[in-house]
């Protein structure tokens, strides 16, 4: 028999098989009104506003982790100021409990957001502006938060104590992303944290700033307004009547239960993940499919009040957002390089590269911190006038900093960018002035190359 333990009430018959238990401090789980005004005076205005039904179906996605066997992970809606982002969140509150007490502030320590994820086991995580943050703490903050463990400690004793452990799904909002908030903290963003906390622009593209359906109010501010009254009357019952249903389906129907869920998930995942997609994207929709599964199956107990499909079209919609966002199906690693390595040449591709003899584009000036050598060629087939580089080994990692070089070397000819010396090296050997013949990495811009690709992305 399962159980869902609240802080100040019991969902189901206490047993082993609990699913959620928390600490007493019922502050952000409490009740006001009743689920028919809360559908009536909340729920009907997500109604074909696609970030209001994604963000509302979260808090009932967020007990199916462990049911599920699913990793937990974020969402962060950033966007300018008055689009409509704490709207959001006070609405996705209002499903939990009060949505003052249930949105918690980011200017915190680490430690804490710790004990908040631990009193969160099962539950889902509103947290508001991530650009109030600790700049140099936020990328540890998103990796604690999703990876579901807590830091070890010791007793008086010396003795390890028990670590902190949670499930949870959590929702951020800011003027500003991650990858932003960590340059600010000199901070690198590394693709398991993009992917961690998933990124939606906040406007909708209708020029109502989050919502692309205004239900009969005169502008999104007035809906916005609508919404701040509204949750402060009717919060907390749709939360308690969806784990009523949910933990009768798991005591009576669990195996029905498991099916129903898994079709949504696998319908979702169909309609949202390209082909040949990398694994990245696939992980990333999956936490989107567990958000779909989630409103779908409130709104079939009749929880919401929603039409069937609403939540999986709005989840649907926003994860499109998110790969829009992203730029590609690719790796992210990848994309990450090849942008870093475009940027290098478009900065420095002639103060830090010697023109070979014979190039028609001297250099004005002296290169005093050297990277290799250029030269001017014939591109193919167009014919145009373009550059190639021979970048000196030993400055070869410095120019993919921050990256495993052998692994951006393998990457980058993969992608046609550098070619090697056919015999299974990325690198070429190349009689160099002043250096006599030495190992260089050959970035190519079109060359007649045996078949590799014309043109490189700078």
């Amino acid at each position: 028999m399962y159980a869902y333990v609240l802080p100040d009430a019991t969902i189901g018959t206490m047993t082993e098989k609990v699913i959620l238990k928390q600490g007493a401090d019922a502050t952000g789980y409490e009740t006001s009104g009743t689920l028919a005004e809360w559908r009536r005076d909340v729920a009907t205005y997500c109604i074909n506003n696609s970030r209001l039904l994604h963000i509302t179906s979260i808090p009932f996605a967020a007990p199916l982790l462990g049911i599920l066997n699913k990793e937990g992970g974020g969402f962060h809606i950033d966007g300018q100021s008055s689009e409509g982002k704490t709207s959001l969140e006070y609405v996705g509150a209002s499903v939990i409990g009060n949505p003052d007490n249930t949105i918690k502030p980011m200017n915190a320590t680490a430690n804490s957001f710790e004990g908040e994820a631990a009193n969160s086991n099962d539950a889902v995580m509103f947290l508001d502006e991530l650009g109030e943050a600790p700049p140099e703490q936020i990328g540890s903050i998103i990796y604690k938060l999703a990876g579901g463990k807590g830091r070890g400690r010791a007793d008086q004793h010396g003795n390890a104590k028990a670590r902190n452990t949670w499930r949870i799904l959590f929702v951020t909002t800011g003027e500003t992303d991650l990858e932003t908030m960590m340059k600010t903290g000199n901070r690198k963003t590394f693709a398991g944290q993009s992917l961690r906390l998933a990124n939606i622009p906040a406007n909708a593209g209708t020029g109502n700033g989050v919502y692309e359906t205004l239900h009969d109010h005169p502008g999104g501010a007035a809906l916005s307004e609508h919404f701040r009254k509204a949750t402060q009357k009717q919060h907390g019952t749709a939360f308690r009547e969806y784990m009523t249903h949910l933990v009768n389906d798991l005591n009576t129907n669990e195996t029905d239960l498991h099916e129903r869920l898994n079709s949504y998930i696998k319908n979702f995942l169909h309609g949202a993940v390209p082909p040949g997609a990398d694994g990245q994207v696939f992980r990333v929709a999956s936490r989107f499919a567990i958000v779909a599964a989630g409103g779908e199956l409130a709104s079939h107990y009749g929880v919401t009040g929603w039409p069937e499909g609403d939540a999986a079209w709005g989840a649907l919609t926003c994860f499109n957002a998110w790969l829009d966002r992203r730029g590609g199906i690719g790796q992210a690693e990848i994309t990450k390089l090849l942008d870093q390595i475009e940027a290098f040449f478009d900065r420095n591709g002639e103060s830090c590269f010697v023109a070979l003899d014979g190039d028609e584009r001297k250099n004005n000036h002296p290169v005093n911190d050297r990277y290799g050598f250029r030269r001017t060629v014939d591109s193919v087939p167009s014919g145009e006038k373009t550059t190639e580089y021979f970048v000196l080994s030993t400055r070869f990692k410095d120019i993919c900093a921050n990256f495993d070089y052998r692994w951006a070397a393998k990457q980058l000819a993969a992608h046609g960018i550098i070619r090697g010396d056919g015999n299974g090296k990325n690198s070429i050997s190349k009689m160099l002035p002043g250096m006599g013949k030495i190992r260089c990495y050959h970035f190519f811009p079109g060359v007649d190359n045996g078949g590799l690709p014309d043109s490189i992305p700078f």
